[in-house]
């Protein structure tokens, strides 16, 4: 997750921008697992959390 953080504090507006335009919403249940240990990633995830 090191590697991952230090790329998304390389984003500028304009990228933030881009994301949101083209991205895809979408609710994912607890517990799913989105990316598996030594698999390549093929899909950009950005989690947005709701306080409660």
């Amino acid at each position: 997750m090191q590697k991952v953080l230090f790329i998304l504090r390389e984003l500028e507006d304009s990228d933030v921008d881009w994301l949101i335009q083209t991205g895809q919403r979408e609710q994912v249940p607890p517990g799913t697992v989105l990316i598996h240990e030594g698999q390549p990633v093929d899909t950009l995830y950005i989690f947005v959390g709701r306080g409660r």
